[in-house]
């Protein structure tokens, strides 16, 4: 059955508007057009008559989209407004949406166009039921307040391995307590379990972690004040390469009062329908009354005029809309005062009325359908949708019965209205396939839609993409300014993902700090390139988080369908191995999946297997090298560099596994490792009578964003009793510059410990002198990458004598790193820099050989 549609078209061209009115019919409408080149024609045709859509070409000799969209404006009639144009490039799309387009078409894609148009349809529906809907909102706000409780989640995180539990402070309010008022653990989780459904819970924790089951429970928990509530609780295991369980992340909602409203639901329709249950019989016994009556004495008309009145009165009294239409010709032949009320027809306007013009549009063939199985013996009962008067959509139950009424076939009908609770079952399915913090698809959704997509693209021979994102460095922003401030900023990155894709593109959070990309209608690897770059660079854009100014970037992973996989779950994994290369390539880029990383993945895991088996056998070592006074040319001080000691392949050095323990986080485990065996073993040369020295320590970049990062520093000083004074801790530029204020903070409390700090790899960075003279710093070291090039290269020359200048203005020591050569030393040591270390002086070396170097009045070498 053809739908009418009424159509104005704003074009110069009668072919083109010929190929939209083809695609139109062909998509199963029937149009009625006017077509318009000039503001005067439209301005004329929106007064003439209604329409229901306006297509506009966007260039035209004599007017334009951007024209047609202000007159429709100024008309103040909100009809969908579609741009169809051939030759519109990416911007003015753009435009003609931020000035209040709908959608735009190019005219060799109109395929798109029926989509298009019968989703604006739906929305403008929608929009106009919004407006209607909005005093009756007003009224149900005590309902409205319920459901917005019910949709309050929390989220929480744990991370296996350290056994650390971190609640949202929505977690914290649906456990009875203050927003981070102590420190949860699992163990603390498992007392607030209600008695009967501990042993539940940690089967089903059990079951998501060994058997990889979901995670998706309700039970019972008690309060600090001892009342019980009702929590839901559903949550993702994250893996490592290796399939053991690291993390597990998950919500939890109070629906306590959901559940009560449920059980008070029941309860209503329950007596509701006993209700109905009983009208219906009474109706029944009336008209079987009614008819035993007319036949015993059918020519009584006082009889007759009884019993109707009876009917009448029991109809008109009853709180419900009720009705009575003739099922042959579908008009009402009766309405008692609750439906004139409640729908907003008049008494006249009802009986001049068929039950098809209380029924949208689109469901009036499922009417007709039900009505023919009215006639054949059922009862039209369910949830129907129906339009009132004022045009609002309201979802309604009803039940009805066939009677016979004035002489007709007719049907009695008992409406209720359930448009509240049917938008609560819709916001609680919104939930359960979308983020609660960005809105976005969440994983489970995006995989449905990614699992769609590739049938589609299989019979139809087409290419798409998936995307795998992380942003870069995200742990620490979170893990400083806290976990409220983590979320501003992921809500923000989603707006500006959301920004860079298209219609028919899909942006999920995939967890954490993830977001995953479906692109659809890839025609080669450009259009994937266009849309990584863009991400890029909106993602790095400067943001305003709690007044600090944070930067962020992102790392991309990218695989094709069906190049590199046939599958969701290949593709996925695919696109993630290509996200951890993006990282490897020093973040802030993307990376096309390719074969050669599957292995180079491989490789990486053994490695890390490796890493972790080094740390529990203690097969990392210490060695030392000796920093020495230019002036003197004796020992003052000593550097910590450590070393893996592998069974098989002897000693190798940090260039080989440094990089894969910052991605795997273990470098929080060596740092922590080496500043132990450091303080413990310059103990043991003081304690032997050896002239104390301060040991410099390294700090990577995770280990410096530790939120305890102090205390495990007082705590290895106090366990070792090595003086403070002695031990120095070295920063690079760029870990200072990360977060100026947090740095400041952190290296101010260790030197008033009285810890040395000191600037590593000077000069290689981008920091500011304003924050380098605020930082409590004795020392600035010049990268070995300048002291290589000061006798041969004048830029590099020039920097070292800046630097060493520089350091000699602010009072900072200044130490040369990496001097292997008499001339770079001559070199230092006529500019007056006060300390070296390197090869021309003494390579690295383990604990006991280092203990047997001349410490005291003796010089290294010869050059003094």
């Amino acid at each position: 059955m053809e739908k009418t549609l009424r159509v104005l078209v704003v074009d110069d061209s009668m072919d083109d508007v010929e190929l939209m009115l083809r695609e139109l019919r062909r998509g199963g409408y029937e149009p009625t057009f006017e077509r318009v080149e000039t503001a005067a024609a439209m301005k004329m045709m929106l007064e003439k008559q209604e329409w229901d859509v306006v297509l506009a070409d966007h260039y035209m000799p004599f007017f334009s989209a951007i024209g047609a969209l202000t007159q429709l404006q100024l008309s103040g009639q909100d009809i969908p407004f579609i741009v169809v144009s051939g030759s519109i490039g990416e911007d003015l799309a753009v435009s003609s949406m931020k000035a209040g387009a709908h959608d735009y078409i190019m005219k060799d894609n109109l395929a798109r166009l029926v989509p298009a148009i019968e989703r604006e349809l739906i929305e403008v529906k929608e929009r106009r039921r919004c407006r209607r809907a909005e005093e009756a909102l007003r009224k149900s706000e005590a309902s409205l307040a319920n459901a917005q409780r019910i949709a309050h989640l929390g989220n929480w995180e744990w991370h296996i391995e350290k056994n650390e539990l971190f609640w949202s402070d929505e977690v914290y309010r649906i456990f009875g307590f203050a927003p981070q008022s102590f420190c949860p653990t699992y163990t603390a989780f498992l007392g607030f379990v209600h008695d009967d459904d501990r042993e539940v819970v940690k089967k089903s924790v059990h079951e998501a972690l060994y058997e990889r089951k979901p995670y998706n429970i309700d039970h019972r928990i008690v309060l600090p004040d001892n009342s019980v509530h009702i929590v839901h609780e559903q949550a993702e295991v994250i893996f490592d390469d290796t399939g053991r369980a690291i993390q597990m992340n998950g919500t939890v909602q109070d629906i306590t009062e959901r559940k009560q409203l449920e059980r008070d639901l029941r309860t209503l329709n329950e007596s509701l329908e006993q209700r109905v249950t009983e009208r219906t019989t009474a109706l029944m016994r009336v008209n079987e009354e009614l008819r035993l009556e007319i036949e015993e004495r059918k020519r009584i008309e006082k009889a007759l005029y009884d019993s109707e009145e009876q009917y009448r009165l029991l109809f008109e009294s009853n709180p419900h809309p009720m009705w009575v239409y003739d099922l042959e010709t579908l008009t009402f032949l009766a309405v008692n005062n609750a439906a004139i009320h409640h729908y907003g027809y008049s008494h006249e306007e009802f009986l001049a009325m068929t039950v098809k013009d209380i029924r949208p549009f689109d469901d009036i063939p499922t009417l007709l359908d039900s009505v023919s199985k009215v006639t054949t013996g059922f009862d039209m009962a369910g949830i129907w949708r129906h339009r009132k008067k004022d045009g609002n959509i309201i979802y309604v139950e009803t039940n009805s019965h066939t009677i016979t009424f004035a002489g007709r076939r007719a049907e009695v009908v008992l409406v209720n209205d359930v448009t509240e609770r049917k938008w609560m079952e819709e916001k609680i399915k919104h939930m359960a396939f979308h983020d609660s913090l960005t809105s976005l698809p969440n994983r489970i959704l995006f995989n449905d839609r990614l699992a769609l997509s590739l049938a589609h693209a299989h019979r139809n021979n087409e290419l798409l993409a998936v995307l795998f994102l992380d942003l870069d460095r995200f742990k620490g922003i979170n893990d400083t300014l806290g976990h409220t401030a983590g979320d501003m900023l992921l809500h923000e990155v989603a707006n500006r993902l959301k920004s860079c894709i298209r219609e028919e593109d899909t942006v999920a959070r995939f967890a954490g700090d993830e977001f995953t990309l479906l692109l659809l209608g890839i025609s080669d690897a450009e259009d994937i390139r266009t849309i990584a770059r863009k991400i890029l660079d909106v993602i790095r854009q400067p943001l305003l988080i709690k007044e600090h100014e944070l930067y962020i970037t992102t790392s991309i992973g990218i695989a094709i369908y069906p190049n590199d996989g046939g599958d969701a779950e290949t593709l996925m994994k695919n696109a993630d191995t290509a996200m951890y290369h993006a990282k490897e390539q020093g973040r802030n880029n993307y990376q096309f999946y390719t074969e050669a990383m599957h292995a180079e993945s491989f490789e990486k895991m053994i490695m890390e297997r490796n890493l972790r088996r080094a740390l529990d056998r203690g097969e990392f070592v210490v060695y030392y090298q000796p920093l020495v006074n230019i002036g003197t040319g004796q020992i003052v001080g000593m550097e910590a560099l450590v070393r893996w000691r592998h069974p098989d392949r002897g000693l190798i050095h940090p260039e080989e596994f440094l990089t894969l323990s910052e991605n795997t986080r273990l470098i929080v485990f060596i740092d922590e490792l080496v500043l132990y065996t450091v303080c413990a073993q310059s103990k043991v040369w003081q304690d032997a009578g050896f002239q104390p020295l301060c040991v410099a320590v390294n700090l990577s970049a995770h280990t410096f964003q530790q939120p305890n990062l102090v205390e495990t520093v007082m705590s290895v000083l106090q366990k070792t009793g090595l003086d403070p004074h002695f031990l120095g801790l070295e920063i690079t530029e760029s870990i200072a510059m990360q977060d100026i204020e947090a740095t400041i903070h952190k290296l101010s409390k260790l030197s008033d410990l009285g810890v040395q700090i000191a600037i590593d790899d000077f000069g290689t960075g981008f920091s500011s002198l304003y924050y380098l003279k605020r930082f409590p710093v004795k020392k600035l070291k010049i990268s070995q990458h300048f002291v290589n090039g000061i006798v041969t290269d004048q830029n590099d020359k020039v920097i070292v004598e800046s630097v060493i200048a520089l350091a000699q203005s602010l009072k900072f020591k200044v130490v040369a790193e990496g001097v292997e050569t008499e001339e770079q030393f001559i070199f230092l040591k006529q500019r007056k820099c006060d300390e070296m270390q390197g090869y021309l002086f003494c390579k690295p070396l383990p604990a006991e050989e280092f203990g047997k170097m001349p410490t005291q009045d003796k010089q290294l070498c010869n050059l003094w």
